[in-house]
């Protein structure tokens, strides 16, 4: 498993991208692996149910491993789920096996808000606002 940076070199803040963001306090050099993305484990079908919006326990915080499994960030409190999309991020996910982490794609300056692409299938087409100059339109 990957070491990750401690929870206190972040900070939860309001974004101009959507809601809350996870930003930077300190430098985060190129490489640096960041956080886990810490949720509950679910397989594909329960993804597929969470993901409607008129069902009970629909969630936003659902990201894919893999084909069949997936992790729900709903119920668990931490600073990874709020790590906003962008068409030009300053992170990317890296899985191992049944965990995902969040790291930096290039250095990071202090108060930068950190970043990855949600890489939404096509079909999806949720409008973005990441505000980059090549925003591609939708998440």
């Amino acid at each position: 498993m990957l070491t990750t940076l401690p929870e206190d070199q972040l900070r939860l803040a309001p974004s101009n991208i959507h809601g809350m963001g996870c930003y930077a306090r300190v430098h985060i050099p190129e490489d640096t692996p960041i956080m886990e993305y810490v949720g509950e484990l679910i397989d594909l079908a329960t993804a597929i149910r969470r993901n409607d919006p008129s069902q009970p326990d629909f969630s936003e915080f659902i990201m894919e491993l893999s084909e069949e499994w997936y992790l729900d960030g709903r119920n668990t409190e931490h600073l990874s789920k709020y790590v906003n999309h962008s068409c030009e991020p300053n992170c990317y996910l890296h899985t191992e096996g049944m965990k995902a982490f969040v790291v930096a794609r290039r250095d990071i300056a202090p108060g930068e808000e950190l970043t990855y692409d949600y890489l939404f299938d096509e079909d999806v087409r949720e409008p973005c606002r990441c505000g980059a100059p090549s925003c591609r339109g939708y998440i």
